[in-house]
Protein backbone atom coordinates (compact mmCIF):
# COMPACT_ATOMS: atom_id res chain seq x y z
CA UNK A 1 0.00 0.00 0.00
CA UNK A 2 1.29 3.48 -0.91
CA UNK A 3 2.06 5.94 1.83
CA UNK A 4 0.20 9.23 2.12
CA UNK A 5 3.41 11.12 1.47
CA UNK A 6 4.00 9.27 -1.83
CA UNK A 7 0.40 9.86 -2.91
CA UNK A 8 0.78 13.59 -2.17
CA UNK A 9 3.93 13.77 -4.31
CA UNK A 10 2.23 11.94 -7.18
CA UNK A 11 -0.74 14.28 -6.90
CA UNK A 12 1.48 17.36 -6.93
CA UNK A 13 3.32 16.12 -10.01
CA UNK A 14 0.01 15.37 -11.77
CA UNK A 15 -1.43 18.79 -10.98
CA UNK A 16 1.82 20.46 -12.08
CA UNK A 17 1.70 18.74 -15.47
CA UNK A 18 -1.95 19.68 -15.83
CA UNK A 19 -1.26 23.34 -15.04
CA UNK A 20 1.66 23.50 -17.43
CA UNK A 21 0.01 21.57 -20.27
CA UNK A 22 -3.55 22.90 -20.20
CA UNK A 23 -2.79 26.45 -21.41
CA UNK A 24 -0.83 25.00 -24.31
CA UNK A 25 -3.71 22.76 -25.34
CA UNK A 26 -6.21 25.58 -24.83
CA UNK A 27 -4.18 27.94 -27.02
CA UNK A 28 -3.78 25.28 -29.68
CA UNK A 29 -7.53 24.64 -29.80
CA UNK A 30 -8.34 28.31 -30.16
CA UNK A 31 -5.69 28.98 -32.76
CA UNK A 32 -6.85 26.12 -34.96
CA UNK A 33 -3.50 24.39 -34.52
CA UNK A 34 -2.91 20.86 -33.55
CA UNK A 35 -1.32 20.50 -30.11
CA UNK A 36 1.75 18.73 -31.52
CA UNK A 37 2.18 20.93 -34.62
CA UNK A 38 5.76 22.21 -34.95
CA UNK A 39 6.34 25.95 -35.05
CA UNK A 40 6.89 27.46 -38.48
CA UNK A 41 10.21 29.16 -39.14
CA UNK A 42 10.09 32.80 -40.25
CA UNK A 43 11.91 33.66 -43.48
CA UNK A 44 15.32 35.25 -43.16
CA UNK A 45 14.28 38.23 -45.30
CA UNK A 46 11.33 40.06 -43.69
CA UNK A 47 10.57 41.81 -47.00
CA UNK A 48 9.39 38.51 -48.48
CA UNK A 49 6.94 36.80 -46.11
CA UNK A 50 6.76 33.23 -47.17
CA UNK A 51 4.39 30.33 -47.22
CA UNK A 52 6.65 27.45 -46.30
CA UNK A 53 6.60 24.98 -49.15
CA UNK A 54 8.85 22.16 -50.12
CA UNK A 55 12.52 22.75 -49.41
CA UNK A 56 14.20 24.40 -52.38
CA UNK A 57 10.94 25.94 -53.70
CA UNK A 58 10.69 29.71 -53.85
CA UNK A 59 8.61 31.22 -51.09
CA UNK A 60 5.19 32.57 -51.98
CA UNK A 61 4.01 35.85 -50.46
CA UNK A 62 1.35 35.65 -47.77
CA UNK A 63 -2.25 36.54 -48.68
CA UNK A 64 -2.71 40.24 -47.76
CA UNK A 65 -6.38 39.68 -46.89
CA UNK A 66 -5.67 37.34 -44.00
CA UNK A 67 -6.73 38.65 -40.58
CA UNK A 68 -3.15 38.50 -39.32
CA UNK A 69 -2.10 41.07 -41.91
CA UNK A 70 -5.26 43.19 -42.05
CA UNK A 71 -6.27 44.60 -38.64
CA UNK A 72 -9.72 45.62 -39.95
CA UNK A 73 -10.72 41.99 -40.44
CA UNK A 74 -9.71 40.87 -36.95
CA UNK A 75 -12.82 40.04 -34.93
CA UNK A 76 -11.81 40.97 -31.39
CA UNK A 77 -15.24 40.00 -30.08
CA UNK A 78 -14.48 36.37 -30.98
CA UNK A 79 -11.47 36.54 -28.69
CA UNK A 80 -13.62 37.90 -25.84
CA UNK A 81 -12.37 41.48 -25.87
CA UNK A 82 -14.25 44.76 -26.23
CA UNK A 83 -12.65 47.95 -27.39
CA UNK A 84 -15.26 50.28 -25.89
CA UNK A 85 -18.47 50.51 -23.91
CA UNK A 86 -21.66 50.94 -25.89
CA UNK A 87 -24.16 53.66 -25.04
CA UNK A 88 -26.67 51.19 -23.57
CA UNK A 89 -24.06 49.57 -21.30
CA UNK A 90 -22.86 50.64 -17.88
CA UNK A 91 -20.52 49.44 -15.17
CA UNK A 92 -21.77 47.88 -11.94
CA UNK A 93 -19.85 50.67 -10.17
CA UNK A 94 -22.17 53.16 -11.88
CA UNK A 95 -25.05 51.62 -9.90
CA UNK A 96 -23.46 51.44 -6.47
CA UNK A 97 -24.26 54.49 -4.41
CA UNK A 98 -27.24 55.35 -6.64
CA UNK A 99 -30.53 55.97 -4.89
CA UNK A 100 -33.69 54.13 -5.88
CA UNK A 101 -36.79 56.24 -6.24
CA UNK A 102 -40.31 55.03 -5.52
CA UNK A 103 -42.73 55.19 -8.46
CA UNK A 104 -45.68 54.87 -6.05
CA UNK A 105 -44.56 57.68 -3.70
CA UNK A 106 -43.81 60.56 -6.03
CA UNK A 107 -40.13 59.71 -6.64
CA UNK A 108 -39.29 59.54 -2.93
CA UNK A 109 -35.88 57.96 -2.28
CA UNK A 110 -36.39 54.49 -0.77
CA UNK A 111 -32.82 53.21 -0.55
CA UNK A 112 -29.26 53.23 -1.88
CA UNK A 113 -27.69 50.48 -3.98
CA UNK A 114 -24.81 48.77 -2.18
CA UNK A 115 -23.97 45.97 -4.59
CA UNK A 116 -25.03 44.04 -7.67
CA UNK A 117 -25.85 40.32 -7.47
CA UNK A 118 -24.93 38.21 -10.53
CA UNK A 119 -25.59 34.56 -11.35
CA UNK A 120 -22.97 32.19 -12.79
CA UNK A 121 -23.94 33.21 -16.34
CA UNK A 122 -23.05 36.83 -15.56
CA UNK A 123 -26.67 38.01 -15.62
CA UNK A 124 -27.79 40.60 -13.09
CA UNK A 125 -30.22 38.98 -10.65
CA UNK A 126 -30.75 41.73 -8.08
CA UNK A 127 -29.27 44.75 -6.38
CA UNK A 128 -28.72 44.96 -2.65
CA UNK A 129 -30.06 48.11 -1.08
CA UNK A 130 -29.47 49.78 2.28
CA UNK A 131 -32.72 50.94 3.83
CA UNK A 132 -33.68 52.66 7.07
CA UNK A 133 -31.20 53.78 9.65
CA UNK A 134 -29.23 56.98 9.81
CA UNK A 135 -25.65 57.44 8.57
CA UNK A 136 -25.21 53.69 8.21
CA UNK A 137 -26.43 52.88 11.71
CA UNK A 138 -29.57 50.84 12.20
CA UNK A 139 -29.98 50.15 8.50
CA UNK A 140 -30.57 46.77 6.90
CA UNK A 141 -29.83 45.33 3.51
CA UNK A 142 -32.59 44.02 1.25
CA UNK A 143 -32.34 42.67 -2.28
CA UNK A 144 -34.57 43.97 -5.05
CA UNK A 145 -34.88 41.80 -8.16
CA UNK A 146 -33.35 43.39 -11.24
CA UNK A 147 -36.59 42.94 -13.21
CA UNK A 148 -38.44 45.04 -10.60
CA UNK A 149 -36.25 48.08 -11.38
CA UNK A 150 -36.77 50.63 -14.11
CA UNK A 151 -33.81 52.45 -15.58
CA UNK A 152 -34.29 55.76 -17.33
CA UNK A 153 -32.12 58.78 -18.03
CA UNK A 154 -32.53 62.30 -16.73
CA UNK A 155 -31.92 65.46 -18.77
CA UNK A 156 -28.17 65.18 -18.16
CA UNK A 157 -28.06 61.60 -19.47
CA UNK A 158 -27.49 60.09 -16.01
CA UNK A 159 -29.33 56.93 -15.02
CA UNK A 160 -32.35 57.22 -12.74
CA UNK A 161 -33.33 54.00 -11.01
CA UNK A 162 -36.94 53.54 -9.92
CA UNK A 163 -39.14 50.77 -8.54
CA UNK A 164 -42.85 50.33 -7.88
CA UNK A 165 -42.15 49.85 -4.17
CA UNK A 166 -43.21 52.06 -1.28
CA UNK A 167 -41.00 53.09 1.63
CA UNK A 168 -43.10 50.91 3.97
CA UNK A 169 -42.76 47.87 1.69
CA UNK A 170 -39.00 48.11 1.49
CA UNK A 171 -38.58 48.75 5.22
CA UNK A 172 -40.76 45.70 5.99
CA UNK A 173 -38.99 43.47 3.45
CA UNK A 174 -36.99 40.54 4.76
CA UNK A 175 -33.30 41.33 5.26
CA UNK A 176 -31.01 39.89 2.58
CA UNK A 177 -28.45 37.35 3.79
CA UNK A 178 -25.42 37.07 1.52
CA UNK A 179 -24.59 33.70 3.08
CA UNK A 180 -27.80 31.87 4.06
CA UNK A 181 -25.80 29.37 6.18
CA UNK A 182 -24.80 32.07 8.68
Amino acid sequence: MMSKELLKKIGIVGVSFGLVGSPLLFAAEHEGLEPDAPEQQQPADPATPADPGEPGEPATPADPATPADNDEDVDTEEAGFLSSKEENQFFADDLTGQSIKSLVEDDEEIGTIDNVLLNEDGEVVAVTVSVGGFLGMGDKTVAIEWDALELSRDDDGDYVISASISQDEIENAEAFQADPDE
